[in-house]
């Protein structure tokens, strides 16, 4: 397996380091990197990374391991463990622990979790995260294979699918969730999550255009008054509050750097008249578009 490292960006691993933190290159020489936009996956290939072996080291996001075939052993903080085959340890941000360098090399899954991601991800489930301490659970016979199916579709960079990649990405996070908090699976509650981001998306891409509440709830096969109840559950917005939002941000954008007038900026992000634009961007904002534009 080729290492991502070898022809990385800056930017790449600017992002790396804010998974991992003070992390350099060089610590991760025999790692496998797989960036995505809440997560990502590092794979010891062909040696020890040299980050996870530094004593008392930590992590900015929430951090997780498991061995799928071999123990490695690991120090938690107040002792040695010899993690056990299949089973996922999970460390909170900035909680000191370390890999135990043994002779012989075994590779396992690390998985960075953003923490301000994980910890919305769960507050719908209405509880705490202990802070004080690492944690192991059992998690679901599916949760390899999701894992596997995010790495390969991190692994062509040229043909990412941002929109497949945060739904693996929150369908992983759900799957810990879930078994850290002993809840029972529930389709229903992640298929409204997933059909929300999808729409999310759609919005994003096509708020220029004259789209309604019925076309966006045709994207995802689903009725206008269900689409509706569910979006606004999800995001405190209704379609059409979030579709304004979009606007006036990207207007926002383009005041700040076009020279086009006020009318066309808002023409080209969607709205009707410059009217309903600027009281939009008044509400918003507290200053006109043109007031913005100067300033």
């Amino acid at each position: 397996m080729l290492n991502p490292l070898r022809n990385m960006q800056d930017a790449d691993f600017k992002k790396i380091k804010g998974f991992i933190g003070n992390v350099n290159e060089s610590d991760l020489v025999n790692v496998d990197s797989f960036t995505g936009i809440n997560a990502a996956v590092f794979i010891p290939s062909t040696g020890n990374c040299l980050y996870s072996v530094q004593s008392n080291h930590v992590h900015p996001s929430y951090s997780f391991f498991i061995c799928y075939s071999k123990s490695i052993s690991f120090f938690d903080g107040e002792k040695t463990v010899k993690a056990v085959p299949g089973i996922l340890y999970g460390v909170p941000p900035f909680f000191p622990h370390h890999e135990i360098a043994e002779d012989a090399f075994i590779r396992f899954f690390a998985l960075m979790i953003e923490r301000k991601y994980f910890e919305k991800e769960a507050s719908f489930y209405s509880k705490i995260i202990d802070q004080t301490r690492q944690f192991s659970l059992e998690p679901p016979d599916s949760f390899l294979p999701a894992l596997k199916e995010y790495i390969a579709e991190l692994s062509d960079r040229n043909k990412l699918n941002k929109q497949l990649v945060k739904a693996l990405e929150c369908r992983i996070t759900h799957m810990i969730l879930r078994s850290f908090f002993g809840v029972d699976s529930n389709a229903e509650k992640i298929s409204d999550r997933f059909d929300v981001d999808k729409a999310a998306e759609y919005i994003n891409e096509k708020y220029s255009e004259n789209i309604s509440v019925r076309d966006i709830a045709s994207v995802i096969a689903l009725s206008p008054s269900h689409f509706s109840r569910i979006f606004k559950k999800e995001t405190g917005l209704t379609p059409q509050e979030y579709l304004i939002r979009v606007r006036l941000d990207r207007a926002k954008s383009f005041l700040m750097r076009s020279r086009k007038s006020v009318t066309e900026i808002a023409l080209q992000c969607g709205f009707s008249s410059s009217a309903h634009f600027s009281s939009s961007f008044i509400k918003r904002f507290g200053k006109t578009p043109s007031e913005f534009k100067k300033y």
